[in-house]
């Protein structure tokens, strides 16, 4: 029991009573850290690399308190003259040429790449390519940055864990006395979803105090309320790995923790220098610290830290070939952007496209109709949705278009305006997008797409345009192809009659009266000049598609059509999208703006699948959790045989090579949420769920753990293989087990299989809508073998 162990602090007052009575000489470790930080304070000559014209020679240093990368020699400084890039930001350090700027701007050769490296920062992990004169140079550069960004994250870290500390120390203190009395310590348990003997809380309680008996009823200090909260969520799993490494030593030296990540977490590029490293930035007491030791409470911060999680953070950045075209990656998309709720009465928001953008979608709709004051509006046809002006939307995908990541995002204009409104529209792309708007035309000895990298923050028009014999005319006609055709599917217009008042009904079937498919719409020219690679066009079949279309002619798949094409024909439909581009969207019966399964498309080489981003259920997890991967860009490269081979079907053959067998046992979980707060101590249980091909689809389920959300333990394991890694993606859900009401969703977590780390590993948990419910975590320990 979490009480019968002895303090994290005692432990640590215990070691340090072995140290000798005179404080140490700075060692050689110290040493060595000082003169690197010294070096990066002084500042170096450095060439900072744009392209193969364009270099400049710039100081750079890092600021006195360690917090900021800054540079001299130039009217600008960054994008802030006060500060300069901060530590924290920075996301990785890659050494050598290993960049797009620096692989287009070294061409000839003329950079050495041992004395190259490249700085990624931001949440759109802009490069900063530099060369130092020496590789000595550089090497200091590398080591000293390393160093401080591994701090900066493991301080940010801690900073949270305080917070979160400090938060429940503010809801206990109810009458907001300072002192936390017994009674609000047992009312707090049951909040935090702990459910324990009465005498073991006391027992906590008056240690957290220092078994002082006058404290007793007077409560605990903010700083006894830590120890306390420690005691409470002392974790003896932690502990039990803990003492497998250090012999059961009190203590894990640098020696001991290259071990552990060499053997249980298969990582083979630290050495032990680099562990040292590790304890420096995560051992919170400094005499351990400088003795280049870890304690069980280092050891724990470590474990939480983000390159320690069952992702692999390398997986965090833009790691991927980003020089392929364009129809070679699954690009994340958003079907009717607009809506907030249902496709039927839901409020039409602004909000929603920024919301998207900064989930790193690539891909947004807008329905267009003709609006008051000759301003277009956007919303869903034909229903009691509201309405918002374009211009508004326009404005805001500009301001937000590559907040999140700077790769090309496609507008996929439904045009149902006429010509005077289109020229409005055409009027804001321009001036609302500028630059952004990627107009250059085809050229005419073009065979396929250009790369993300080539489109980096352009903005490409998906919509349909004049044909050639009519371009130099003012407006021309096109048969109407859009998604209005499934408001004509008889179970819609059940789902209308539902919705809607009778009044409200005769009106809507009215307008549908007027719409019909494959009827001619009007285009005007300014709207048409706009779209390019993204031209709209009927889907006939795959052969007819081969004969007629030019590679930049795509087709939208309703979701019914779709599946059938996928189950009829997965390798034909993976063929076309070797040429085109692919776009699907929701059945017009998911008017509760649910959304389907998109593993099959994408496995058919789908690339747009698009999803109702409103809706926070286990296919938008799996959405989000699919293009976590590279760095979140939204873009995500379909594996190799996906692209070069014309017989790829997912249902295999599988190749030997390629199947891994995957060991994975769930331990533990901490601080589990109630699914609501009214409810009493949940009985957790974890289900993981593969998704992808069909043979390697398949789910595993632990056994529920009686009244325990703080700490629940399962020591359960599963073994499986799976044939086609690539494609597959695995969520790990947690539920509370009701045999009356029935089983409740508490939080989960989605990711692809290849980016899964080896060895003990948290989870950290999201909700459906992918919040976090820090700290809510699983420990799970994963082997392939």
């Amino acid at each position: 029991m979490a009480a019968a162990l002895p303090s994290e602090e005692k432990q640590v007052e215990e070691i340090l009573e072995k140290k000798p009575d005179h404080k140490p000489a700075m060692n050689a470790k110290t040493f060595a850290e000082e003169e690197l930080f010294n070096v990066l304070k002084s500042g170096s000559e450095l060439t900072k690399v744009r392209s193969a014209k364009k270099k400049y020679t710039r100081t750079y240093n890092v600021s006195d308190d360690l917090k900021f990368l800054q540079y001299s020699g130039s009217a600008k400084f960054f994008s802030d003259v006060d500060s300069g890039i901060p530590i924290e930001n920075i996301q990785e350090i890659r050494s050598g040429i290993q960049t797009d700027t620096f692989n287009k701007a070294n061409k000839k050769n003329i950079y050495a790449e041992e004395q190259c490296f490249s700085i990624l920062h931001g949440n759109n992990e802009k490069s900063l390519d530099l060369c130092a004169e020496s590789a000595d140079l550089r090497n200091k550069w590398i080591k000293g940055l390393q160093f401080l960004t591994r701090k900066a994250k493991a301080d940010a870290q801690k900073k949270q864990e305080q917070r979160w500390i400090r938060s429940f120390y503010e809801l206990a203190d109810k009458n907001h006395d300072g002192w936390i009395s017994f009674k609000e310590v047992m009312r707090l348990l049951d909040k935090m979803n702990v459910q324990m003997p009465k005498q073991d809380v006391l027992t906590m309680y008056k240690q957290a105090s220092g078994d002082k008996d006058e404290r007793y009823d007077f409560g605990l200090s903010y700083q006894e309320f830590v120890s306390f909260y420690y005691l409470l969520t002392k974790r003896p799993e932690i502990l039990d790995i803990f003492n497998k490494y250090t012999d059961g030593e009190a203590v894990m030296t640098a020696q001991q923790l290259l071990k552990f990540y060499t053997v249980a977490q298969k990582q083979t590029n630290l050495d032990e220098e680099a562990c040292e490293g590790v304890i420096a930035a995560h051992e919170p007491e400094q005499e351990l610290k400088d003795r280049n030791v870890l304690s069980l409470k280092g050891f724990r911060h470590l474990l939480m830290c983000d390159t320690e999680m069952l992702s692999n953070p390398k997986h965090k950045t833009i790691y991927q070939d980003m020089n392929q075209p364009l129809n070679q990656y699954w690009i994340a998309s958003s079907h009717n952007t607009y809506l907030s709720r249902d496709q039927l009465k839901g409020p039409s928001k602004v909000e929603c496209y920024i919301n998207a953008l900064k989930k790193g979608c690539r891909c947004v709709e807008l329905d267009c109709w003709d609006g008051d004051k000759f301003e277009p509006v956007i919303y869903h046809g034909y229903t009691l949705t509201s309405k918002i002006l374009f211009r508004d939307a326009i404005s805001a995908i500009s301001d937000y278009a590559f907040e999140a990541t700077p790769y090309p995002l496609i507008l996929s204009l439904e045009n149902h305006c006429s010509i005077d409104q289109q020229k409005v529209m055409a009027h804001h792309l321009k001036t609302l997008l500028g630059d952004q708007l990627y107009m250059e035309q085809i050229p005419g000895e073009a065979e396929t797409f250009p790369s993300p990298e080539d489109l980096k923050n352009k903005i490409l028009i998906k919509g349909k345009r004049l044909p050639a014999e009519v371009e130099n005319m003012d407006d021309g006609e096109i048969s109407e192809d859009d998604e209005a055709a499934e408001c004509e599917n008889d179970e819609v217009k059940e789902e209308v009659k539902k919705n809607k008042s009778e009044q409200e009904r005769n009106q809507w079937f009215t307008k549908k009266l007027s719409f019909k498919k494959g009827k001619k719409i009007k285009v005007a020219k300014e709207l048409s000049d706009m779209v390019n690679y993204c031209k709209a066009v009927h889907f006939h079949d795959f052969e007819h598609s081969r004969n007629s279309y030019k590679f930049y002619e795509m087709s939208s798949f309703g979701e019914s059509k779709a599946d059938k094409l996928v189950e009829e024909q997965t390798t034909e439909f993976n063929n076309h999208n070797r040429i085109f581009l692919s776009r699907i969207y929701p059945g017009g019966l998911r008017t509760d703006s649910s959304n389907y399964n998109p593993v099959p498309m994408w496995n058919a080489g789908c690339q747009i699948v698009a999803l109702n981003y409103q809706t926070g259920d286990e296919e938008m997890n799996i959405n989000l959790g699919r293009f976590s991967d590279n760095g979140g860009s939204g873009f995500v490269l379909k594996p190799e045989y996906m692209r070069s081979s014309a017989k790829f079907h997912p249902d295999g053959p599988f190749q030997d090579d390629m199947t891994r067998k995957l060991k994975i046992k769930i331990i533990s979980g901490a601080m589990l949420p109630k699914a609501n707060k009214d409810k009493e101590i949940i009985d957790p249980y974890v289900k993981i769920k593969v998704n992808g091909a069909s043979a390697d689809t398949r789910e595993f389920k632990t056994n529920f753990v009686e009244d325990n959300g703080l700490n629940p333990m399962w020591n359960e394991e599963f073994t499986f293989s799976v044939g086609m890694p690539d494609l597959a993606i695995v969520r790990f859900c947690v539920y509370d087990h009701d045999q009356m009401s029935g089983d409740e969703f508490i939080g989960q977590y989605t990711l692809p299989f290849n980016s899964m780390q080896q060895g003990y590993r948290h989870v950290a948990l999201y909700s459906k809508d992918n919040d976090s419910l820090f700290p809510s975590v699983l420990l799970v320990h994963v082997e392939l073998i």
